[in-house]
C-alpha cells in the first residue's frame, strides 16, 4: 500500500446521529466490516433507488474511526451509522485494510455540523 490512495473512490450512503443519510464519497479499501450498520460493511449508493439520501450539508464532519499500522501508517475511517460496530467498541480491535492485517483502532472522533 504505497502513498495516502488505496483504490478506487464509491458513494456510500452515511446515517446521521439523526437519522438523516447523506451521500459521502470514500475510498473503496476503507468501506470494510464493521463501518456500516452494526458489523455490517457501509452500504453502496444506487442512484437509481436514491431513497431519502442526499448530498451532505456544507461544514459538515462525518463521524471517524482512527486506525494505526503496526509501521506507524494511520487512516482516519468514515463510520457509516451510529451502531457501526467499530464506532461503538470501548477498546482497540484489529481490522485489514487492502488485505494489510493488523490496523488497529486508536481513537475516534464524532460528527459535526457547523452553522
Amino acid at each position: 500500500m504505497a502513498g495516502n490512495r488505496l483504490g478506487v473512490r464509491e458513494r456510500y450512503i452515511y446515517t446521521s446521529d439523526g437519522g438523516s443519510e447523506y451521500i459521502l464519497e470514500t475510498d473503496t479499501d476503507l468501506a470494510i466490516a464493521g463501518f456500516g450498520a452494526a458489523a455490517a460493511a457501509p452500504t453502496v449508493y444506487d442512484p437509481a433507488t436514491p431513497g431519502t439520501a442526499a448530498p451532505a450539508p456544507k461544514r459538515f464532519s462525518p463521524r471517524i474511526v482512527y486506525l494505526q499500522a503496526g509501521d506507524g501508517a494511520r487512516k482516519a475511517v468514515i463510520a457509516f451509522n451510529p451502531t457501526a460496530s467499530a464506532y461503538q467498541r470501548n477498546n482497540s480491535a484489529s481490522y485489514t485494510i487492502d488485505g494489510e492485517a493488523g490496523w488497529v483502532s486508536t481513537g475516534r472522533r464524532g460528527e459535526k455540523l457547523s452553522f
